[in-house]
């Protein structure tokens, strides 16, 4: 290993000094060409860096620019930074006369000004232009400065970047003993340099950037503090395509020093962040998106993408409720939001519709190839989707993606890659993306294992139960009685079939044990049942007084229908069919009995998952035309159920994940 970075180490500073004596040579305009070229490079082979780039850019600009804008941007970034490595290698050829020439300097008095004071100035910076050369014209226009830098992992590479900064008269303080050097430098009225817009970590200040909380250094801050000198925000931004900069030297910053030490550095930094926005805003392709700024940010996002069903549709919200659960615990934990006003998850569902199936097709292909490598996702997703599903997506931005289903696999990923954001897919994801997401939670009747990317549930997630009103019933009479039935109706589906007859014979039952038990009714149904199903409960339940509750989803929109009728209800009868509604259902912690419907051939999916949850007492599967005996020996006879709640099960592995 060390004899592998030796080795890396050698080779690079070989390959830097050969590329700055090339670029010495070559004529300046030449030289900044080949910078572009580098920068362009660079961006479509590292995509993670360039989804990097993308999701800081989308989410600090939302829809302010459209995805051609933002990609541009994007694109910039890199060639900005291209040419910026080019004029680091060109240090050596760079004199007073290329400074006078290619280096507009404004706001020289303040600093004039702030030296006067003879206490010693903090000039805090940020990776905005090439700050590389902000030194460099500091030391040769006569104000040679200490710079606080970081040591690189390659020696040999730290070495010859220090040399080219200590060039022209500045001086390097390595991270270590640099606050006593810092100390001294201010001390004897010198300049400090501080490059301070990167993510501190847990140790950092929070403070609003671009609408959310960023951790930031606080070191220029409370250096300037504790010495009682100035602090002036610089930057350098890069004026034309070609050389030119504008070197700006900002008013000192008005620090608060009310003697609460904590506040006061929290205001400073919150001032210097304000003043840095400004200026990036005014040039977003010269600052550094590529860095992971808002990596220790309590703000996040989920987005969870929804193909339409009903099922899929509750498990994606699920999983993104839980992602935002474990993420509200840990800024419950951080004493730094302490006092301050949240939310700081956004949770938001994107509707995925493509514009034809022959398009979702192609759209696989592109997501299973890496088709975001060699065209951009949002021009894939406006090709593929619907000008609402589209829009939807140019304009949001995620931490987290969470998708359920085949259509909306293929989606995510491109996506959610051009952003890096993390994805979760919630059941066995289609091929061929079995191994792509980050994270899979899976049923155990997919028949999956547990592994670093998997995690196995005992049956389908389902979302928390909204607060409904009592005797809120969906139009319907409110409820009487104390003892209520409930009934989830489910629908025809692959292999699986809900015949009219069937349903007929366990309503039936139902009336006639209500009647027994001096019971009511509540049934509601779900976008799969049938037209002729819905038109028999019509008839048998429409006007029946025992049945005050009747809810059709394929025409009634009532939010929180099965959550409210599993809350009120004193038993549970479910049709086999419906995975979702069944595991919802044994979540409740009622009394569950499920009937098997008729099989079109042979649905050992559907079995093997009742079978699971009735092997550890979770439900009771009976058969129909015994349904009204049996709601009646468990209301009369108590007999114990085991619930079974798979949230915490993705509670305990999203705590480890995120």
């Amino acid at each position: 290993m060390v004899k592998q970075r030796f080795f890396d180490d050698y080779l690079l500073y070989t390959v830097v000094r050969g590329l700055g004596w090339v670029v010495r040579v070559l004529p300046l305009s030449w030289a900044l060409a080949c910078g572009r070229g580098f920068g362009t490079l660079a961006a479509w082979g590292q995509p993670r860096r360039r989804a990097v780039c993308l999701g800081n850019l989308r989410a600090a600009f939302g829809t302010e620019r459209t995805a051609e804008e933002l990609d541009r941007t994007c694109l910039g970034v890199f060639q900005q930074m291209g040419m910026s490595f080019v004029e680091v290698l060109r240090t050596p050829a760079i004199d007073a006369a290329y400074i006078e020439r290619w280096i507009t300097v404004e706001g020289r008095q303040h600093l004039d000004r702030a030296l006067a004071l003879r206490r010693g100035v903090v000039m805090v910076a940020a990776h905005l232009g090439n700050w590389e050369l902000t030194n460099l014209t500091a030391g040769l226009k006569g104000y040679p400065a200490s710079v606080l830098a970081r040591p690189q992992g390659l020696p040999r590479l730290n070495r010859l970047l220090n040399q080219y900064r200590e060039s022209k008269g500045c001086r390097v303080i390595s991270k270590g003993m640099a606050v006593r050097a810092m100390v001294r430098q201010l001390r004897a009225g010198g300049i400090v340099g501080i490059l301070a817009d990167q993510d501190a970590g847990r140790h950092g200040v929070l403070a609003p950037f671009f609408g959310r909380l960023a951790s930031t250094a606080q070191g220029p801050v409370a250096l300037a503090l504790d010495a009682g000198c100035p602090l002036l925000p610089v930057f350098i931004v890069r004026t034309r395509r070609g050389p030119a900069h504008t070197l700006h030297l900002e008013p000192p910053l008005d620090l608060v020093r009310s003697g609460r030490v904590a506040d006061d550095v929290r205001a400073g930094v919150a001032a210097y962040l304000r003043v840095l926005e400004r200026y990036v805003r005014r040039t977003p392709e010269q600052w550094l998106w590529a860095h992971r700024r808002w990596k220790s940010s309590p703000h996040r996002a989920v987005v969870a993408l929804s193909d339409g069903k009903a099922g899929h549709r509750a498990q994606v919200v699920a999983a993104a409720e839980l992602v935002a659960q474990v993420w509200a615990e840990r800024a419950g934990r951080d004493p730094r939001l302490r006092g301050m006003d949240g939310p700081w998850t956004a949770c938001s569902v994107i509707e995925v519709r493509y514009r034809a199936a022959w398009r979702r097709g192609i759209l696989v292909l592109a997501a299973w190839l890496g088709g975001a490598l060699w065209w951009p996702a949002w021009r894939w997703l406006r090709w593929a989707l619907t000008v609402d599903s589209r829009q939807a997506l140019e304009q949001a931005w995620a931490t987290v993606t969470v998708s359920s289903g085949a259509s909306t696999a293929p989606v995510n990923l491109l996506w959610s890659r051009s952003l890096g954001a993390r994805t979760i897919h919630v059941m066995r994801p289609p091929w061929p993306f079995a191994r792509r997401f980050d994270l899979r939670i899976v049923p155990w009747h997919d028949r999956l294992t547990d592994d670093a990317r998997t995690l196995v549930t005992h049956g389908a997630l389902h979302a928390t139960a909204a607060a409904h009103p009592p005797g809120v019933t969906g139009g319907s009479a409110a409820l009487m009685r104390p003892t209520r039935l409930g009934l989830l109706i489910g629908g025809n589906s692959r292999g699986v079939r809900l015949p009219p007859q069937l349903v007929a014979s366990v309503v039936t039952q139902l009336l006639e044990a209500a009647g027994q038990l001096d019971a009511e009714l509540q049934v509601t149904t779900s976008r799969r049942t049938a037209s002729a199903v819905e038109a028999l409960l019509e008839r048998q339940l429409g006007q029946h007084p025992r049945c005050p509750v009747l809810i059709f989803a394929s025409r009634d929109r009532v939010d929180g229908a099965v959550p409210r009728i599993l809350e009120t209800s004193s038993v549970i009868v479910v049709s086999g069919d419906s995975i979702s509604m069944v595991s919802e259902a044994v979540a409740s912690g009622k009394p569950v009995l499920v009937f098997e419907p008729r099989a079109a051939w042979p649905w050992p999916k559907h079995r093997r998952f009742l079978a699971s949850f009735a092997k550890v007492g979770a439900i009771r599967v009976v058969r129909p035309e015994t349904i009204g005996q049996q709601v009646i020996e468990v209301i009369r006879g108590g007999q114990a159920f085991s619930p079974i709640d798979d949230r915490a099960l993705v509670l305990n592995r999203l705590r480890q994940w995120l």
